[in-house]
């Protein structure tokens, strides 16, 4: 049975000291284990003028 990855939330803008670690991790993980999965996502959370966060007071 085919296998999917999901990636929620892996963004430039919340990567810090603590949180950049997550990425190489991710990335080592796919690279220990190419077969596993037959799809991998990666979602993406767009704030655009159009969003209801885009002006939040």
């Amino acid at each position: 049975m085919p296998k999917a990855l999901i990636v929620i939330d892996v963004q430039k803008y919340f990567l810090n000291n603590k949180t950049k670690l997550i990425v190489k991790k991710i990335k080592k993980y796919l690279k220990q284990k190419p077969k596993i999965y037959s799809s991998v996502y990666f979602t993406i959370f767009k704030n655009d003028s159009n969003s209801p966060l885009w002006n939040i007071s």
